[in-house]
């Protein structure tokens, strides 16, 4: 073959694929204008139906029937979020009556969307989410419907389905979620659940009672995510969080974040403990470390002694972690005298460097 012919062949395949953008933008922006001018009409004819019967306690039977089958439709689902968005701006009483009055709508909807596309599903749920609506009236049939997204093959379906739940205020349900997950074989980063179990607008103590009874069952990333929601809880469970820290059997990572729990809210049962961990001539680096750490937060003389020692570690990690909560005790020059006039350069180094920064966070 001649090298024109490939070459004239090479500039027919990129007319074609430059007509072929071309219209694909033509397309795009037709179906943008088509969408709105739908959603337009459609708008209409919801806030005509909210307009009616916002103020009843019944809605119709006919109207509520057309309405869910007209919102089976994503781009439906799509006008009536924009529409709730304008009507929580003008007055959120309304919003909550409007959906409290057409909840029969709600219900057949987590029904319906089960059965579509993991993408429209999931942003269903993000409509759900959003407004804040399965809180209003949480009922078995609504939770029991969220449940069952969990097993849709969509990470996004499993995320904002838990998200509706967490929101929804129900303790129960959220554990009997959190047992799903932990029975699926799937990978799921704990930061989707702890960081989701903050968006929870129950009884949170309630929730760790009912969480900490089952801990044990969970999976590491699961008790990972219990654990992080603890720590964003408050220092009500220090007696709980030591019992998971005496336990052997937990994993290292359930371990130093509960070792994180004591330093964030120091507790006079947990010090001997902590102090037993950096004593322990086997015990891991990390675990030292992490007590180290914690013990900035417990002071004492036994502490400042310990922490002395640990200034000359062959791990860098802990010398550095034991300077920086010796500069916690808030011990003056003299105090150090021992550090400073040792043959320990690094020690004294790094001592006089968390010295320096308290200095500078004090003014």
């Amino acid at each position: 073959m001649k090298i024109e012919n490939i070459l004239y062949f090479y500039g027919l395949v990129c007319i074609f694929m430059i007509l072929f953008n071309i219209f694909n933008i033509f397309v795009s922006k037709q179906s943008v204008k088509y969408i709105d001018s739908a959603s337009k009409r459609y708008h209409k004819r919801i806030q005509k139906y909210a307009d009616k019967n916002m103020s009843k306690n019944k809605a119709d039977k006919k109207i509520v029937k057309k309405i869910k089958r007209e919102l089976s439709n994503t781009v439906k689902m799509k006008t009536f979020d924009i529409f709730l968005d304008q009507l929580s701006k003008k007055e959120k009483i309304e919003c909550r009556n409007f959906i409290h009055n057409n909840f029969e709508i709600v219900e057949e909807l987590v029904q319906g969307y089960l059965k579509k596309d993991p993408v429209k599903a999931a942003y269903f749920l993000h409509v759900l989410y959003k407004h804040n609506i399965c809180s209003l009236r949480p009922n078995d049939n609504i939770l029991n419907g969220l449940k069952s997204y969990l097993y849709v093959n969509g990470i996004y379906c499993r995320h904002n389905a838990m998200m509706v739940l967490y929101k929804a205020g129900v303790p129960e349900k959220i554990v009997e979620s959190l047992k799903i997950l932990n029975q699926m074989d799937i990978s799921v980063h704990e930061r989707i659940v702890s960081v989701g179990l903050r968006h929870y607008t129950g009884d949170i103590d309630l929730l760790i009672k009912l969480l900490l009874k089952e801990f044990d069952g969970f999976q590491v990333w699961i008790q990972e995510a219990i654990c992080n929601f603890i720590i964003a809880s408050g220092e009500s469970y220090q007696k709980e969080i030591l019992t998971i820290l005496n336990n052997p059997e937990y994993d290292q990572k359930i371990h130093l974040l509960c070792i994180r729990y004591m330093e964030m809210y120091p507790y006079k049962m947990a010090y001997h403990l902590l102090l037993s961990i950096v004593e322990n001539k086997d015990a891991n680096w990390q675990y030292k470390m992490g007590a180290i750490n914690a013990l900035g937060n417990y002071p004492s003389e036994q502490t400042v002694n310990i922490l002395k020692r640990m200034l000359h570690s062959p791990n860098w990690n802990i010398r550095s972690s034991a300077a920086k909560s010796l500069a916690k005790q808030k011990l003056t020059y003299y105090e150090l005298t021992d550090v400073f006039n040792g043959n320990d350069r690094y020690a004294r180094e790094i001592m006089q460097y968390f010295l320096e920064e308290r200095k500078l966070e004090e003014v």
